[in-house]
C-alpha cells in the first residue's frame, strides 16, 4: 500500500531507515519486552528484526491515518446535517433590470422563479432564474436635482412620469455604476436622511404629503422558494456574497399617483450633495437573479455492494448546489428517505460534501431499489463568460413592451466545501451578527461548533 493512499507521513533517513511517528513506540516496547525476557533472540540491529519493527509501525501509522480520516469524514457528514448552508456553493448572482418601454400601457408581472436565459457571445447560455417576485409598472425616472435648504440640509429630488396610477416605488442604488459608491449612497440615507414627501412641485420640506419610507431588499428569497424557517446562516453568506441585493429604497406612496410628480427626501445637514447624483443612481424595477434550477439527479441503483454514491447531474455542466429531498422510486410514486439527522426508523442518508450521498438501506441486497436525488443545481462552469457582455431574456414567455439588460456583471459562483471555512464563516456570522451578544452566549449556536472545530482539526 502506498504512502499516498494511506495518508501516513513517511520517509528515509540517510542511512536507509524508515522514520515514522510510531517507530520509537514500537522501539520502545521492544526494549521493555527484552527487559523482561532478555533471552528473547531479537536484535534491535538485525536486519529482518528491523524490518519487522518497521512493518509493525507502518501497520500502525496506516491504522491511526485511517481512524483519523475516518473521524474527519463522520465529523464532515455531521456539520453537513446540522450547518448545511455554509457547505453549499452559492451560484452566480447578479441583478436584472427590466425597463418599461412606451409600449407598456399597464402593470405586468414576473413570478418568483421566473427563468432567465443569460446568453454570452461564443461561450454558450446559462439559466438564471428571480429570486423574488417583479411587478413592472409604465413608470420612468427623468431627472434627480438637489435644492440647498436654510438649515443647512438638502432636498433631493426625484421627479418621475406615470402612465397609470403607482402606489409604491422601489428603487435599487447603483451610483455610478459602482458597488462601494452605492453601499456609500445607502449608507448616506440611512444615517440623514429625515423624511421624504410626495407633491406635483416640492420646493420645501414641508410641500406634499409624507411618504413612508424603508431602506433594505427585504427578505433573502420571496415566497416560493423561501424555506419556512430562513437560515440566518444563509443569509449572512448572501449578504457577504451579494451586498447590493439589499441596497433598495422602498417608498410607499399615500395615495396612487398618474401623471408628471415628485419625490422629494429630506437630507439632514450633515448630508453632502453628491454633483453625481442622477437618475441613473435609483434604478426602477429591478430584481436579484441566481444560476439555479431544481431537477432530480440521475438515478441511482441501490444493491447493498456499496455505501456512497456520487450524485450525478442530469444533464452534463451542472453541478449540485443543495439537496432538497432523496426518495425511493417504488411502484407507488416517490416515497421519501429519512435524513440521518432525524431520529425514526427505516433507511436514512447523508451527505459526504460536496456530492457524494451515503445510503444506509440494511435490506437494500435483498431488495434492490432506484434512489432518485431532489436537488438544486448550478452551472460553474459559465462562470469565465460572467465578465463579457451578456443578453438576457425570457426563457418561456415574450414581453415586447418591456427591456431586460444587467445592471452589472454578475458575481461569479463561490465554493465553501470545507468543515474549516464553514466554522471561520460562522464564527464570523456570529460576532458580526446585530444581536451577535445573545448569540454568543447561545450554546445552540457556539457549542456545537466548538466541538466539530476541535475534532476536525487533524
Amino acid at each position: 500500500m502506498s504512502i499516498e493512499r494511506t495518508g501516513v507521513k513517511a520517509g528515509r533517513s540517510e542511512a536507509g531507515a524508515l522514520k515514522l511517528p510510531e517507530l520509537p513506540d514500537v522501539l520502545s516496547l521492544l526494549d521493555e519486552y527484552l527487559t523482561i525476557y532478555p533471552q528473547a533472540p531479537f536484535d534491535p540491529a538485525d536486519a529482518e528484526t528491523r524490518y519487522l519493527l518497521e512493518a509493525l509501525a507502518w501497520f500502525s501509522a496506516s491504522s491511526r491515518a485511517k481512524a483519523v480520516e475516518g473521524q474527519r469524514g463522520f465529523y464532515r457528514r455531521l456539520f453537513a446535517q446540522y450547518f448545511p448552508t455554509l457547505l453549499q456553493p452559492l451560484p452566480a448572482a447578479g441583478l436584472l433590470e427590466v425597463a418599461p418601454t412606451g409600449q407598456l400601457a399597464e402593470r405586468v408581472e414576473l413570478p418568483e422563479g421566473t427563468e432567465i436565459t443569460l446568453a454570452a457571445e461564443g461561450q454558450g447560455e446559462a439559466q438564471f432564474r428571480t429570486m423574488a417576485p417583479l411587478i413592472v409598472e409604465p413608470v420612468w425616472l427623468e431627472r434627480v436635482d438637489q435644492r440647498p435648504l436654510p438649515d443647512g440640509g438638502t432636498l433631493v429630488r426625484l421627479h418621475l412620469r406615470a402612465a397609470a396610477p403607482v402606489a409604491a416605488l422601489h428603487l435599487q442604488l447603483n451610483h455610478l455604476g459602482d458597488t462601494l459608491a452605492s453601499a456609500r449612497l445607502f449608507d448616506e440615507l440611512s444615517r440623514h436622511m429625515r423624511g421624504a414627501r410626495v407633491g406635483a412641485a416640492l420646493n420645501n420640506p414641508n410641500d406634499g404629503e409624507a411618504v413612508q419610507h424603508t431602506l433594505g431588499g427585504g427578505p433573502l428569497r420571496g415566497a416560493l422558494t423561501q424555506p419556512e424557517t430562513t437560515d440566518p446562516l444563509d443569509v449572512a453568506r448572501w449578504r457577504l456574497h451579494f451586498p447590493e441585493r439589499w441596497s433598495v429604497l422602498h417608498l410607499t406612496l399615500p395615495e396612487r399617483r398618474v401623471g408628471s410628480f415628485c419625490v422629494s427626501l429630506n437630507m439632514g445637514a450633515a448630508w453632502e450633495p453628491d454633483p453625481w447624483l442622477a437618475p441613473r443612481s435609483f434604478r426602477l424595477f429591478v430584481v436579484p437573479i441566481e444560476n439555479s434550477q431544481r431537477a432530480a439527479s440521475a438515478p441511482i441503483r441501490c444493491d447493498g455492494h456499496r455505501t456512497a454514491w456520487p450524485i450525478l447531474p442530469p444533464r452534463p455542466g451542472l453541478s449540485l448546489v443543495s439537496v432538497r429531498g432523496v426518495y425511493e422510486v417504488a411502484d407507488a410514486g416517490l416515497l421519501p428517505i429519512r435524513p440521518s439527522a432525524l431520529p425514526g426508523e427505516g433507511g436514512t442518508w447523508e451527505l459526504e460534501p460536496p456530492s457524494s450521498l451515503h445510503l444506509h438501506l440494511p435490506d437494500a441486497f435483498l431488495r434492490p431499489r432506484t434512489i432518485s436525488v431532489d436537488g438544486l443545481w448550478h452551472e460553474p462552469g459559465f462562470a469565465s463568460a460572467l465578465a463579457g457582455p451578456l443578453s438576457p431574456r425570457l426563457h418561456r414567455r415574450a414581453m415586447p413592451a418591456v427591456r431586460l439588460s444587467m445592471m452589472a456583471p454578475p458575481l461569479p459562483p463561490r465554493a465553501l466545501d470545507r468543515v474549516d471555512d464553514g466554522l471561520a464563516l460562522l464564527a464570523s456570522a456570529l460576532s458580526t451578527h446585530p444581536r451577535g451578544a445573545q448569540l454568543g452566549r447561545s450554546s445552540w449556536a457556539v457549542a456545537p461548533a466548538r466541538r466539530l472545530r476541535r475534532r476536525a482539526q487533524p
